[in-house]
Order: C-alpha cells, then sequence, then structure tokens
C-alpha cells in the first residue's frame, strides 16, 4: 500500500490483467475487496464496449476513475485511442499506474479535470468517504444525503467546461467513431446534454450510468433524450434485449430517487 492506494497482484490472467501483474486502486472499504473476490471490476460494460470497437474507433472514458473500465475493454477490443476524464488525485494516481501498460501499444490521453456546466477553472469534487467510485462536482451525491457531511470528503480540483471539452475532443479524435463510456454520478444530464449534434453523431456505441437525483432538470433531461434520438432503441441491459422508452428514462430521472441505472445503446455507422 502506497500513499492511498492498494497494489494488487493477480495471481492468475482476467480480463483486467495478466498473471503476475499488479493493478493500483484507492484503497477504499469496496474497490479492493471486490477485485481481489472477483479478478476484475463491471466486466460486463468493459464486454459491451469491445464489442463495439473497430480499428479507428477511440474510447471516450468520463468518469474514469483509476482506468479498469478502458484497460478492460482494451485488452478484449482493437483501441488506438483512449481518452480518459479524471478529477480526483488518487484516482489519477491510480489510473496512471495502470494505463502505463498499454500506453506504448496505444494513445492513451488523460485530461485531469472535472467536467462542468459553466466556466470556472476550479471546483470542488465531493466523494463519500470510504467508496472513492462516487465522487462528483454535484453536491448531492446519489445514495448520500449531503446533511450528512461525515460522509463527505472535499477535494479542490482542475474543471473544464462540457462544451469547451466537447470541441477538443473532436478535434483530437478527427475522423474516428467513438465509444462512450460516461460514469459521472449525477452530473450526467447536465454535461451530456451541452455534448454537439456533432460530437453524438460520431457515437457508435455507448453506455451512460444516470441518475436519479434533484440536480437534473426537466430542460437538459429533454434536450439530452433529443440527441440519444439517433439510436433507434436504448437498452437497460449490455445484451440489448430489455429497451427502455425516452418516456420512461424522463420519468426515472424526475422521479428524484437517489438510484442510478446504466442504459445503453448501439448503431452502425458503416
Amino acid at each position: 500500500m502506497q500513499n492511498n492506494l492498494a497494489y494488487l497482484k493477480f495471481n492468475c490472467t482476467t480480463i483486467l490483467s495478466e498473471k503476475y501483474a499488479t493493478i493500483a486502486v484507492p484503497n477504499d472499504e469496496y474497490m479492493p475487496k471486490r477485485i481481489k473476490f472477483f479478478g476484475y471490476w463491471s466486466k460486463e460494460l468493459s464486454i459491451f464496449l469491445a464489442s463495439g470497437m473497430k480499428k479507428n474507433t477511440a474510447l471516450l472514458d468520463l468518469g474514469a476513475h483509476c482506468g479498469l473500465v478502458s484497460l478492460q475493454t482494451f485488452n478484449l477490443g482493437l483501441i488506438q485511442k483512449i481518452y480518459l476524464v479524471e478529477p480526483k488525485a488518487d484516482n489519477l494516481s491510480a489510473l496512471r499506474n495502470n494505463l502505463q501498460k498499454i500506453d506504448k501499444l496505444c494513445e492513451v490521453s488523460i485530461i485531469d479535470a472535472a467536467i462542468t456546466d459553466n466556466e470556472n477553472e476550479t471546483g470542488n469534487l465531493y466523494s463519500e468517504l470510504g467508496a472513492t467510485m462516487n465522487s462528483s462536482i454535484n453536491p448531492i451525491l446519489p445514495g448520500v444525503s449531503f446533511t450528512n457531511k461525515s460522509k463527505i470528503d472535499v477535494e479542490k480540483v482542475k474543471t473544464i467546461s462540457a462544451p469547451k471539452l466537447c470541441k477538443n475532443f473532436l478535434k483530437w479524435v478527427g475522423d474516428s467513431d467513438v465509444a462512450l463510456k460516461s460514469d459521472l454520478q449525477g452530473m450526467d444530464v447536465k454535461i451530456l446534454s451541452q455534448f454537439s449534434n456533432v460530437f453524438w453523431l460520431k457515437v457508435s456505441i455507448g453506455s451512460i450510468e444516470i441518475c436519479s437525483i434533484e440536480y437534473a432538470r426537466e430542460k437538459e433531461i429533454n434536450l439530452l433524450l433529443s440527441k440519444l434520438k439517433i439510436f433507434e432503441h436504448i437498452y437497460t441491459d449490455y445484451n440489448l434485449t430489455k429497451k427502455i422508452t425516452s418516456n420512461a428514462i424522463a420519468q426515472f430521472y424526475l422521479g428524484k430517487s437517489g438510484k442510478a441505472i446504466n442504459i445503453f445503446f448501439k448503431r452502425n455507422l458503416n
């Protein structure tokens, strides 16, 4: 264990790591135990993203945490470019450790900032103590009452606005199509609704964790859903068997239940 990280050495090859290799994760109450038990992290999500990878596909990982989903997706599919956005210092240390294993085989770009809906250059990042995957610039963390401040850590981080990130990303990827993984812990609708139509037309496959919390506004929800209409169907499972309608997604957002689900979408860009 070094700094606030746990270094896990694998005794067999898995989707996440080769035998005897080491993976770094934040030393919280959840991640090390889960990875030691299963040997992977969000395996189904990585399998889904890899299924849509072509030689010219760029993976955009929003809320990359320590890069495990991107690393697993690389291990499964053809990826030449990975762009990871993550603001939290400990997560970034783990991410850089984990992705250095593939940076000679793939173009890896790390944007060490939180994505915002404003033009500020810095902001507060709120994290649930003991569960580092639950971090957001939104103080209303999914599943955590903001009034219970003993459960929340606050860290000052660099920020980048959603339109600026989108504009920069489109320059970086050029003619590549895009695989999108978004895990923004309650900021999904605010951020992704500001991504341009040009961006969405490049997305061939993607998954978004959507959160039903107070921060979601009906106007932003409708704007995001209008952009997602380019996908014939949206699903709640990675096998693409359980469809969900735009109305059902809107109702989920507006229910403000504090819960989160993943949605999945895929299309052919031939």
